[in-house]
């Protein structure tokens, strides 16, 4: 039997791991909205809030996903564009583990509350769209709860 060397071993296990994560990721996002007799889905409202007066459950990646994709993914694409580090297309890629053993999401956390993204300063055509209050808090919430996976139904 082949064997790697320990050192190459759980870098691949790893990287194995969160394509394994992705995938299922993306087939629960895939089959997740539905919408409710008002018109509401439910991916919206697993993401940003509650109707109501029903406790505001948290964010999971199924109720970011579509706001990053709105939002991020213009520079943070596969592959990124516009001297964007990252990409941010995948539940994986905000796992993903910086030279620190940080998960990306805590930079991406950082960021949002230091405002410095998305790059307002970056020239483009159309402009980069700021995030508002509420798609601010939205990534906040489930950066601050650890980005949860979440089921997506």
């Amino acid at each position: 039997m082949h064997s790697l060397p320990h050192g190459r071993v759980l870098p691949r296990l790893r990287r194995l791991q969160w394509v394994v994560i992705a995938l299922t990721q993306t087939l629960a996002c895939a089959t997740a909205t539905t919408t409710t007799d008002d018109g509401v889905t439910d991916a919206v409202q697993s993401a940003g809030g509650a109707r109501n007066g029903d406790e505001v459950p948290t964010p999971d990646f199924c109720g970011v996903q579509r706001l990053l994709q709105d939002k991020c993914q213009r520079c943070h694409a596969d592959p990124p564009l516009h001297g964007a580090p990252f990409a941010l297309v995948t539940y994986a890629d905000t796992q993903t583990l910086d030279r620190h053993d940080q998960p990306r999401y805590l930079a991406m956390q950082k960021a949002i509350e230091e405002g410095s993204m998305p790059a307002m300063f970056i020239k483009l055509d159309p402009p980069v769209a700021p995030l508002d209050d509420d798609e601010k808090q939205l990534l906040l919430d489930w950066c601050t709860a650890d980005a949860p996976s979440g089921n997506c139904r």
